[in-house]
């Protein structure tokens, strides 16, 4: 959980905390609001924002992707060779 903010996790653990236990069948609706509550607060963790610095991989990984992309533009614009036509 550490990778995500201090206060969305709080949140999770807020919505984990309002369980009650041994709840009976004719309190399924508060059971299935309990289920929904920690998957909104699931759904809701924020990973932590991460310098440059601290990010090794994902600098890594964005100049991969800039490499590929330059690959591709190469595939796609052929140089063309002048042969006196145009001019």
């Amino acid at each position: 959980m550490s990778i995500y903010t201090e206060e969305s996790v709080k949140n999770l653990q807020a919505a984990i905390d309002a369980v009650q236990r041994g709840k009976n069948i004719s309190e399924q609706e508060l059971v299935n609001q309990y289920a929904v509550s920690i998957e909104t607060a699931t759904q809701g963790l924020v990973k932590k924002s991460t310098t440059p610095s601290d990010d090794v991989g994902g600098r890594i990984r964005q100049q991969q992707r800039i490499r590929q992309q330059q690959r591709v533009r190469k595939l796609e614009m052929p140089e063309i060779p002048e042969c006196g036509l145009l001019s």
